[in-house]
């Protein structure tokens, strides 16, 4: 199974950093309330529902990509990271996301290419 959350990586103004606190203090009550304790994760998620205004979660297919929003060009040109233990329909995955100005055969190839790693080899 794959993870649905994966935290680790939370950006804002420093004002809403007080807000923050206060909602995962609240989450974190509410789990203790049940006798249950879990990681960051699954309260990062609770605060998204229970304050949906004040959170935006951006997918990210590989949890180090999220990192990449941070880091200047010309550094991040230099960067390379080995990705042998993804997926490959999530590289596919990406390379559709990617592909917004590609033709309309080409989308197609990746779409077809997806359904097959994601569903049928499982690679």
């Amino acid at each position: 199974m794959e993870p649905f959350i994966m935290g680790g990586l939370i950006f804002t103004k420093s004002k809403n950093w007080y807000i923050f606190k206060e909602h995962m203090k609240n989450a974190l009550n509410a789990f203790l309330s049940f006798g249950m304790v879990d990681d960051d994760q699954i309260m990062y998620l609770w605060c998204t529902r229970n304050h949906s205004n004040n959170y935006k979660i951006i997918r990210s297919y590989e949890w180090f990509d999220a990192l990449f929003n941070f880091i200047p060009i010309k550094i991040k040109q230099k960067l390379s990271f080995k990705r042998k233990n993804s997926k490959y329909y999530k590289i596919i995955k990406e390379e559709i996301k990617n592909s917004k100005n590609k033709n309309l055969i080409y989308k197609i190839q990746l779409y077809i290419k997806y359904i097959y790693y994601k569903f049928i080899n499982k690679k």
